[in-house]
């Protein structure tokens, strides 16, 4: 049944990559927002870590072979994502104090912003050869913020839609097997 999961959330990820690109900032129309992050939470809240860090590796990988102009640059960003994978791992762990795992999701999310900025930094000047100036400046400005409001909108998507897919994998799987 977690192997069937696994394969749905990863087809769902890779068509929300490929087709929902929303430009937030107009003027900065390669910040594009994707959602594809939120089947990968899904899993991880439904069926574990293991769950959600093979999905985002397949997810990733694939992307970067197929539909990604970032190519590998833009895999190394994507597989930054484990920090959030195991945030939700640690919010989900049922045994641990609310205190600690609250704590431990929020230092995942911030090592994974204070990791994909300087991966960032460094790929928008030396892979895609933009000024260093321009970058520095839209670092905290725009990319920051931009990173911080992709993050929350895929946690709050995945909140929205752990019920539902829940029900829906319980009675879909419970006819199959």
């Amino acid at each position: 049944m977690v192997l069937s999961q696994n394969i749905v959330l990863s087809v769902i990820s890779l068509l929300l990559a490929f087709w929902v690109k929303i430009p937030i900032i107009p003027s900065l129309p390669f910040l594009r927002l994707d959602i594809s992050d939120t089947p990968i939470l899904i899993a991880t809240m439904l069926s574990g870590y293991s769950s959600g860090i093979s999905i985002l590796f397949t997810v990733s990988i694939l992307r970067c072979m197929f539909f990604s102009s970032a190519g590998f640059m833009g895999l190394i960003v994507r597989l930054t994502s484990v920090f959030l994978v195991l945030s939700v791992y640690y919010l989900r762990k049922p045994n641990i104090n609310i205190t600690y795992r609250v704590f431990m999701s929020v230092l995942c999310v911030l090592i994974c912003i204070c990791i994909k900025l300087p991966i960032n930094y460094l790929g928008w000047i030396y892979v895609y050869g933009m000024p260093k100036k321009i970058i520095a400046n839209l670092m905290l400005s725009c990319i920051l913020p931009f990173n911080a409001l992709k993050i929350a909108l895929n946690y709050l998507l995945a909140i929205i839609l752990f019920k539902p897919f829940k029900r829906l994998f319980a009675r879909v799987f419970r006819t199959v097997i």
